[in-house]
């Protein structure tokens, strides 16, 4: 939420977050472009990110699971969105309730946290993305991680063959681009990676706001490469790239 949110914020779009938290005490002094809608609850989705140091690989432990998110409360919130991005992280999205949208509206998601459950220590295991049917002929684009499927390249493509276009990112290899029944091969942009916590979201929120803007979906996942890219070089939320960073960038790796 914080990583695709604030990607989307700098990288000018207006955000309106539904979420499931304790309260923030002071919301109004938060940044006007990003507008929260809490579910109140007494905890905060926490988790324990540790990664090898020389593949990168991640291990995860939940500390902490905040109630879940009631999507109805869609219904509430005082704009329109163009793009709904459907964005789990411990299972707590529940298809079920969707209300419905307009047809305008690009129903796009990113279901890490609909493919994880949690061992009585908290470590996080795959398990299998049990509403998958259910809600892929509605989206208009998936974004997910050879991690998130254990590197499983024909259940992302059976995946894209109902309908969404699917970016599958496959850190320092870049990205695979399925989109119309074609297959793009996405290379990774260049960096010095530093933190690679929020990578996945960075990409997702800059490859669907990039493609709303311009309609390309190849150039869109080329822009999250370099987005992702900027926002690995900082710990944690701190180097958020922006559109003029990743112009900056682009001047060395252009699309």
């Amino acid at each position: 939420m914080i990583y695709s949110g604030w990607t989307a914020v700098r990288l000018g779009a207006r955000v309106q977050v539904l979420t499931c938290c304790e309260p923030h005490p002071e919301l109004e002094k938060l940044d006007e472009r990003m507008h929260w809608f809490i579910q109140p609850d007494n905890k905060i989705t926490t988790y324990d990110n540790r990664y090898h140091p020389v593949t990168g690989a991640r291990q995860q432990w939940i500390r902490a699971r905040a109630c879940d998110i009631p999507l109805t409360r869609l219904a509430e919130l005082p704009e329109v969105p163009d793009i709904v991005h459907l964005a789990p992280v411990a299972d707590e999205v529940r298809v079920a309730e969707l209300p419905e949208l307009p047809d305008t509206v690009w129903l796009v998601a990113t279901p890490q946290g609909w493919m994880r459950r949690f061992d009585p220590d908290g470590r996080v295991r795959r398990k299998p993305w049990q509403e998958s049917q259910q809600l892929l002929p509605h989206l208009k684009a998936l974004v997910l991680s050879h991690e998130d499927v254990k590197e499983d390249i024909a259940l992302v493509r059976a995946y894209a063959a109902e309908g969404p276009t699917v970016l599958y990112t496959l850190g320092p290899d870049g990205a695979l681009l399925m989109h119309a029944g074609q297959e793009t091969r996405i290379p990774a942009a260049p960096s010095q990676p530093v933190d690679l916590t929020g990578a996945g979201d960075v990409t997702a929120a800059a490859f669907f706001t990039h493609w709303y803007k311009t309609g390309d979906p190849v150039q869109a996942a080329l822009y999250s490469m370099l987005a992702a890219a900027i926002a690995i070089e900082s710990p944690g939320a701190e180097n958020l790239p922006t559109r003029a960073t990743i112009a900056q960038r682009q001047l060395s790796w252009p699309l």
